[in-house]
């Protein structure tokens, strides 16, 4: 039986989740997808592991992609991160307008965008690279968050996002109301997550966030 105190922590993210405002976007006929590649990586405690994060733009013109990813500190900790040549594929320059983590409150950044042409690049590739070592008993998710992915008219292009799991040592990540939260969030923005699919109908939905609490909560 759910609890009144999960019922009620239920209801105010959900409160919470109805304010977002839904970003307006340039209708560029595609359908740009980023997301970390490998989704899901086992390893053990004291190893590194590198992840990509991978940029589909679908026939789109993308012309600057940034992005945050969330992780646990107490699972794993990040070693570097280093450009991909997505943006400069085509021999075109990019540069980098911010690359930098903090592993004391768990978050990498990057940032880059093409310069000296007008026009974007439509084909597929690695955005950038991100070396993690795992340090904790537990996994942690690679979480992608405001992301914003833009044209060369300097719009912001609708883009679906696809997070990643590290497990350490065969064992998952803590599952915390926190992760409700997010599950919320891209039920409302429509966006998807392996993890967060906790009833595997391929969709994030509220029954997801109130399952995850639940876990959270013990009950």
């Amino acid at each position: 039986m759910i609890s009144k105190i999960t019922m009620a922590i239920f209801a105010a993210l959900l409160v919470g989740m109805i304010a977002i405002p839904m970003a307006v976007y340039a209708d560029d006929g595609g359908n740009t997808t980023i997301k970390v590649i490998p989704s899901s990586i086992d390893c053990n405690r004291g190893e590194e592991f590198s992840i990509e994060i991978v940029v589909d733009p679908d026939g789109a013109e993308v012309y600057g992609v940034q992005y945050e990813l969330i992780f646990d500190t107490t699972s794993i900790e990040c070693v570097n991160q280093t450009a991909g040549d997505f943006l400069s594929q085509d021999g075109e320059n990019s540069f980098e307008i911010v690359n930098r983590f903090n592993n004391t409150i768990g978050k990498v950044e990057y940032g880059n965008t093409r310069i000296g042409v007008k026009t974007g690049v439509t084909s597929a590739g690695t955005l950038a690279n991100i070396t993690f070592r795992a340090t904790g008993d537990q996994g942690s998710h690679l979480e992608l968050t405001d992301v914003i992915v833009s044209s060369p008219q300097a719009e912001e292009m609708p883009v679906s996002v696809e997070s990643g799991v590290c497990l350490v040592d065969g064992k998952p990540p803590r599952v915390t109301a926190a992760d409700a939260a997010i599950a919320l969030e891209m039920a409302v923005r429509g966006e998807y997550s392996v993890k967060l699919d906790v009833n595997g109908d391929s969709k994030i939905t509220s029954l997801d966030a109130l399952m995850i609490l639940q876990s959270a909560a013990g009950t």
